[in-house]
């Protein structure tokens, strides 16, 4: 029963809370964006979510160009580089603690260019094994020799 009270009393608190601010003067600027802000985040999370249940990562290499292309909706991480350019592939693990003492390890192909720039092809690979065989599929098609980078990933992991 002291549940029952408790929800109850958040219930008439918040209802409250919502009647005095439909009441308040609506003239100041925050009052006039607050529904604009939250119609954008609510299209902003819907597209976010439509992506990540649609897109597929598309990856095109041939002599003079890598391509790496998000779709088919439009979405960030898009990438052309020119082979000439990319010096070595590599794969680096990324680690994060969540709450609750949960580790998520997540996996990202990389690549070293001859200027000295280092750029992410493909993140969030679930698996090494996936970012492995990236590496080595790209590595042979474009005739890279695989050697080492002191940002990769040991080849016993």
């Amino acid at each position: 029963m002291v549940g029952d009270d408790c929800d109850r009393y958040l219930v008439v608190c918040s209802g409250r809370f919502f009647t005095q601010l439909a009441n308040a003067p609506t003239t100041g600027a925050p009052f006039r964006f607050i529904p604009y802000v939250h119609f954008a985040a609510g299209i902003g999370l819907g597209y976010y979510a439509a992506a990540l249940w649609i897109n597929k990562t598309h990856i095109h290499a041939d002599y003079s160009r890598l391509t790496v292309r998000n779709g088919p909706l439009p979405w960030f991480g898009n990438k052309t580089i020119e082979t000439p350019d990319i010096k070595q592939l590599y794969i680096a693990k990324r680690v994060r603690h969540a709450k609750g003492g949960s580790t998520i390890i997540r996996y990202d192909l990389r690549t070293k260019l001859r200027s000295g720039a280092d750029i992410k092809l493909v993140s969030g690979l679930e698996e090494v094994e996936q970012a492995t065989f990236l590496e080595e599929q790209l590595e042979r098609h474009l005739g890279i020799k695989n050697k080492p980078v002191p940002e990769e990933i040991p080849e016993d992991e």
